[in-house]
């Protein structure tokens, strides 16, 4: 048999496989998944059987030996095993996707990135906006200048009850990569958080659900200066809306002439456009534009999966690389970094240690 071997790692009960991760290579004709790792061996069976996969074991690096894969998917949502998993893999030969948020801290990504780097192999991350259609139409719409000159991007996270930090890291890293995509890099973040409208304190820091590490707050604003002075905001605050359809996650651009809204994936897929730079009580209407449907979120895993695959056979990074989602977690932790300092923070950051370790320390 022919094709890029593929393994997947998951981890059930411990962030399972992501976001239908496990699915991202089971339908490109250039891949064939060969093994799946998973320590609970029942569920590793059915996995294996449901994609079609030959093998299955317990422990991943017995799996890494044996199999020799070409290409390895870390698919747990829970961080804390993201840094063993994927250096595992690079120091086996094999290129890897990996779940999102990449890591738990700066310093964890940093050796990852590196480790790729160093041994010529393709590390990517699960931040899928840069695949979507609407990617590349919102592009082409700022391009043509059909709402003017952009003058501010506005993100808005879920604001359900992991509204704050939570909320911030497992949601803001995809707003942090869509600015990045579309705004350039950031030059610096200035932010403000808070737990119950007090200033950020030790009692205030707490080890995260889904493993993500330290997180804090439960109100966050984070402003972010781009080139030219251009600014984007990734807001998040504890509002309990745990109806998906009515949680405001969406991207905002706002033009001199008009208005982009990008609405959460899960939701609709939809793109809207206002023909004002503000939004006027009993003003004109939204349009909702005309935008490819994409069927189910593994989708979106689909159409990286099939980008990766030619960034290995070409030589060339991922469209959403290692470096890709270690940016977009720099900018997460900015924030934090940036209510610490009392003021901005330039980026790159220097500290690459998790900006709340020390309030942690002190409350524990």
């Amino acid at each position: 048999m022919s094709g890029l071997r593929v393994a997947v790692i998951g981890r059930t009960g411990g962030g399972n496989y992501g976001h239908q991760l496990d699915r991202a290579f089971a339908v490109d004709p250039r891949a064939r998944i060969v093994a799946v790792a998973d320590a609970d061996e029942a569920a590793g069976r059915d996995k294996a059987a449901e994609l079609g996969a030959p093998q299955h074991y317990t422990d991943h690096r017995r799996m890494l030996e044996r199999e020799r894969p070409d290409i390895v998917v870390v698919a747990p949502r829970h961080l804390d095993c993201h840094q063993e998993l994927v250096l595992d893999s690079l120091a086996a030969g094999a290129h890897v996707y990996c779940e999102k948020p990449i890591a738990q801290s700066l310093a964890q990504a940093d050796t990852m990135v590196e480790a790729a780097q160093r041994a010529g192999l393709r590390l990517g991350n699960a931040l899928p906006f840069v695949h979507e259609p609407r990617f590349r139409q919102v592009r082409d719409l700022l391009e043509s200048g059909r709402i003017g000159d952009v003058v501010q991007y506005r993100a808005v996270c879920k604001w359900d009850h992991r509204g704050g930090g939570q909320d911030f890291l497992i949601l803001g890293v995809h707003f942090a990569d869509m600015l990045r995509r579309l705004a350039g890099d950031p030059v610096n973040c200035f932010a403000r958080v808070s737990a119950g409208g007090r200033p950020l304190s030790p009692e205030h820091v707490e080890s995260g659900p889904e493993a993500a590490g330290l997180v804090a707050g439960d109100a966050i604003h984070a402003s972010y200066e781009f080139g030219g002075r251009l600014i984007g905001t990734i807001e998040s605050w504890r509002v309990g809306i745990e109806e998906r359809p009515l949680q405001p996650y969406r991207l905002e651009i706002r033009g001199t002439e008009g208005i982009l809204t990008i609405r959460a994936p899960y939701a609709d897929h939809s793109l809207w456009y206002y023909p004002l730079p503000e939004v006027i009580p009993g003003g004109p209407a939204w349009e909702r534009l005309e935008t490819e449907e994409i069927p189910f979120y593994g989708r979106y895993h689909q159409l990286a999966a099939a980008d990766f695959i030619d960034a290995v056979q070409e030589g060339r990074p991922p469209a959403c690389s290692g470096e890709d989602g270690l940016a977009a977690l720099e900018m997460i932790h900015a924030a934090y970094r940036s209510e610490l300092a009392g003021g901005p923070v330039a980026f790159p950051l220097v500290n690459r240690e998790h900006p709340l370790d020390k309030l942690f320390a002190a409350a524990h």
